[in-house]
């Protein structure tokens, strides 16, 4: 329990991070004397840094395991934001961000991983509220030293300051976190990293592993980034309002991850994300034809909220659909097509938007969560056949 626990902040750690630059840029932007729209360089450059990371972490946690591991991510996201708090300009600024996606990246992998293989899908959501927890508290840290002496970087000192305090936590509980990995359904066969390359490679089933994630997480994002131009364009309302009603689709996916875990044990990780998805799909029809602003501002906090165990419960669900000797690569894999998602997929759907109407948002939501539905359904299907086919 006190590594289940400590495991949590560590995402909690990962996840401040993740919405301290958006925060802090408004900050950041005046003193470095650079546009606005400069923060998509670092944001890319970060998400590009996850992606690498993600598919490198199985080769780290095979040579050193996943405590060591763990310190090692803790270690880079402290250079990246220490980094940050020293950078005299905005180029400096782009190479920090290098250590800090590889951070992200690999505790994102390392710690998914893990709790798919050792522990139930009400802690995988658990997990993913902890991020939550982050997200929202980074702005408050940024807001909060934002008209004091030490400014923007007064919220990054605290966080790097948090950071240590982690990197210290598991370096303290490192028999712990090797005492929990021994007792997993098996270790990887003593393979050449080739040879489990290889056979991961040749996996069947693994493009629709790379299809759910990267559907989720560009629907997910792309409410996240164009929510409030859709509100504000195709619902007529004020910006202050629009942006409250993106900040009520953040509060109901954390919201959302907690209940999930709750829940989640009593469901089951397939019937939670069909549950969600349909739930989700009948609120976009209700988002597409509604006009009252009060109500789309509800949807959205019922979207995020509904939708918000669908993502965890893929990951716990990863061990069931394939073997373990494939578990950890194809973990690196799923953070790595989520990212990429991430990046592509928003901007283009800006493009499309404003080349046609803002009124897609929702259709294009429903497009996606089907995609995820039948990538779902095919992988589950896939592992059902394997468990009744003789060993």
């Amino acid at each position: 329990m006190i590594l289940l626990i400590l495991i949590y902040f560590v995402f909690v750690g990962v996840g401040l991070p993740d919405s301290l630059l958006g925060s802090a840029w408004p900050f950041m932007a005046g003193e470095y004397q650079v546009s606005v729209d400069s923060a998509g360089i670092l944001s890319m450059t970060i998400s590009i840094g996850i992606i690498i990371a993600s598919l490198s972490a199985c080769h780290l946690i095979r040579k050193v395991g996943f405590g060591k591991a763990a310190v090692c991510g803790l270690g880079f996201l402290l250079i990246g934001l220490a980094g940050y708090v020293i950078s005299p300009a905005f180029g400096w600024t782009f190479f920090c961000c290098v250590p800090l996606g590889f951070g992200s990246g690999l505790l994102q992998t390392i710690l998914n991983d893990f709790v798919a293989e050792h522990y139930s899908a009400r802690h995988m959501n658990w997990l993913h509220g902890s991020w939550g927890i982050g997200a929202v508290a980074g702005p408050l840290l940024v807001s909060a030293f934002g008209q004091t002496a030490a400014g923007w970087r007064g919220g990054y000192i605290t966080v790097v300051l948090t950071e240590a305090v982690l990197i210290a936590a598991v370096l303290f509980t490192l028999p712990l976190w090797k005492k929990v990995q021994g007792t997993g359904n098996g270790k990887i066969a003593e393979k050449s990293e080739k040879a489990l390359v290889r056979r991961s490679v040749s996996v069947r089933g693994k493009a629709f592993v790379v299809g759910q994630f990267f559907m989720y997480c560009s629907m997910e994002n792309a409410m996240m980034l164009w929510g409030a131009s859709y509100l504000i364009s195709a619902k007529g309302m004020e910006a202050s309002s629009a942006a409250r009603g993106v900040s009520m689709f953040f509060l109901g996916i954390t919201a959302g991850r907690f209940l999930g875990g709750m829940l989640a044990g009593k469901i089951g990780n397939v019937t939670m994300i069909f549950g969600s998805v349909m739930t989700a799909a009948m609120l976009d029809l209700v988002l597409l034809f509604t006009n009252g602003a009060g109500t789309a501002m509800a949807v959205f906090l019922l979207l995020g909220l509904i939708t918000a165990p669908i993502y965890p419960a893929m990951l716990h669900q990863t061990p069931s659909f394939f073997p373990q000797e494939n578990l950890q690569l194809l973990m690196g894999v799923q953070v790595a097509s989520a990212y990429a998602g991430i990046t592509v997929m928003p901007p283009l759907f800006g493009k499309l938007f404003t080349v046609v109407s803002f009124q897609l948002l929702p259709v294009l939501q429903m497009c996606f969560l089907c995609c995820v539905l039948v990538c779902v359904i095919v992988l589950n299907q896939r592992a059902a056949k394997r468990q009744a086919s003789p060993a």
